[in-house]
């Protein structure tokens, strides 16, 4: 609020003062702080100002930035028609640019609108194209970020072997790069589509490996951190609770003395998770409690929804259904406010279970229930955790995704992890 406070003042004194440039540049830093706090509608509004501007003043690179952020705002919005619209515009002005990094940035935006809306093999295609133009420049952090994010979108439609290969391509990418932090991402994409297939293990041994790894002189504490929660899910998974609760403990404690309360928050709904499976479920509840506090104290609303439906679920097998109806509502509130359908849609799925169950009168085992909210636990940690990683993801998530978009379309930027 108080960027775009300043943006909003800065622009005012610009214009008083005429200056053209200036004021085009200013724009591009409004529409942008619009945007990273979910304003879509007003920063695509000063977004197509800015585009103006910079088609009257014959600035082809802000041009084409301006055109990659509208797109990124109508893709917010959900309106992929004319985010697909935007998108080729985008494209054509940077082939006839010859710029070929803004050309890769445009494939990407475009692959990313398609698969928002659904149309994974349309999303590929322009994701291969994207691949290929990082090969020719030997843009390797390129064809990196491509890899995974072809791989968060086979496990999107549940093609876990053929994401698998992107994975290990990109394990393969990281060694070539002698980069550890890129290598650490894949082994934990490949580590989570292991669990997916059930190759629990599997997964076990490259957490511990990588552990290990995390644990050499120098320590990388936040690595090792992540690699302890990891190796708890895996766990978890397995049915070791005991297991899983010591290394969820672990991870509580090494992210308090290193002041990662995103971590810390998480490991508590992880606990949360091991109660609930164990069929604990005031006990869980107690957990994702305290999980949503953090959450609401870091203003990390998806973060909170994500607490919030794990607490539902609990409360669903205690059937206190009320209540499971009260906190659906409260994931609903929160959906709208980001603009989220899939956050939309699990509220509406536990309703509709509490729904039944009231009507039904019978309330089944948390087996199976619990085993599927693990496995969610898990994927909502693989996407939020590294931007380098694959998850559509949960690629690196949303969030993550939307960081990357900022270094992409939006003006200020004259870049192009997940």
């Amino acid at each position: 609020e108080k960027e775009t406070a300043n943006a909003h003042a800065r622009l005012v004194l610009v214009r008083e003062s005429q200056d053209t440039w200036a004021e085009m540049d200013t724009m591009g830093t409004l529409s942008n702080a619009l945007y990273l706090s979910g304003q879509h509608t007003e920063a695509y509004a000063v977004l197509q100002e800015h585009l103006s501007l910079a088609q009257y003043l014959g600035d082809r690179h802000t041009e084409a930035r301006a055109l990659g952020a509208m797109c990124l705002c109508l893709q917010a919005l959900n309106n992929f028609d004319s985010a697909l619209e935007v998108g080729s515009e985008y494209l054509r002005v940077t082939k006839e640019m010859g710029d070929r990094q803004a050309e890769a940035n445009a494939l990407e935006i475009l692959g990313e609108t398609f698969r928002t809306s659904g149309d994974f093999e349309r999303a590929m295609e322009y994701w291969n194209l994207q691949l290929a133009s990082c090969r020719q420049r030997l843009d390797r952090r390129g064809e990196f970020e491509t890899l995974g994010r072809m791989a968060d979108a086979e496990l999107e439609r549940s093609r876990v072997h053929n994401a698998m290969e992107y994975q290990r391509k990109q394990i393969d990418l990281a060694r070539e790069m002698g980069d550890a932090r890129f290598e650490s991402s894949a082994v934990e994409s490949l580590s989570y589509s292991h669990q997916i297939r059930g190759n629990h293990l599997q997964a076990l041994q490259m957490c511990q490996t990588q552990l290990e790894k995390a644990r050499q002189p120098p320590r990388a504490l936040h690595e090792e951190v992540m690699w302890i929660e990891h190796l708890g899910n895996c766990y978890l998974n397995m049915k070791d609770f005991d297991k899983a609760l010591a290394s969820f403990v672990e991870e509580e404690e090494m992210a308090k003395q290193i002041g990662d309360r995103k971590s810390i928050a998480r490991s508590l709904g992880n606990m949360g998770q091991v109660y609930h499976n164990k069929e604990q479920y005031l006990k869980a509840i107690d957990y994702f409690q305290r999980q949503v506090n953090l959450a609401r104290k870091q203003q990390d609303k998806t973060a909170e929804a994500t607490a919030l439906d794990k607490m539902g679920q609990s409360y669903l097998e205690l059937g206190d259904y009320a209540k499971v109806v009260d906190i659906a509502r409260k994931m609903d509130e929160i959906a709208k406010k980001l603009l989220n359908r899939k956050l939309a849609d699990r509220a509406k799925l536990l309703r509709e279970k509490a729904e039944k169950r009231k009507r039904d009168k019978t309330g089944s085992g948390g087996g199976g229930l619990a085993r599927g909210a693990s496995f969610k636990n898990l994927a909502v940690r693989v996407l939020a955790v590294t931007p380098s990683l694959p998850v559509a993801k949960k690629s690196l998530t949303k969030q993550l995704r939307q960081e990357r978009r900022m270094t992409m379309g939006f003006p200020q930027s004259d870049g192009c992890a997940r």
